[in-house]
């Protein structure tokens, strides 16, 4: 998986795209402008561009796995 993953991220980088978006197959977005967010959030950072945005899962509660 990691591999195939990388082979795309590097044809990602070699077409020119300035951001790139992994998500699961069973995500749903429900705003509308979310992409703009989450390049605003990025920008944002310090230095801009560098890091990682995550989404808000509703009704999720975290579980302590014993």
């Amino acid at each position: 998986m990691v591999a195939a993953s990388n082979c795309v991220i590097k044809q990602l980088y070699d077409d020119g795209a300035e951001y790139w978006y992994r998500v699961n197959d069973d995500t749903h977005f429900v705003t509308a402008n979310w992409i703009q967010d989450f390049n605003a959030q990025l920008a944002s950072f310090k230095p801009p561009n560098l890091g990682a945005v995550r989404v808000l899962v509703r009704g999720w509660r975290r579980r302590r796995w014993r």
